[in-house]
């Protein structure tokens, strides 16, 4: 879990940001 902070980071950062997101762009941000 702990090497995934980061990314869980980036992917709250842009779902504030976008609000919505498709499954290919939340694969994209966790790959």
């Amino acid at each position: 879990m702990e090497e995934n902070k980061e990314k869980l980071h980036d992917l709250a950062k842009y779902l504030l940001e976008k609000e919505t997101i498709t499954g290919e762009e939340f694969m994209t941000i966790l790959a």
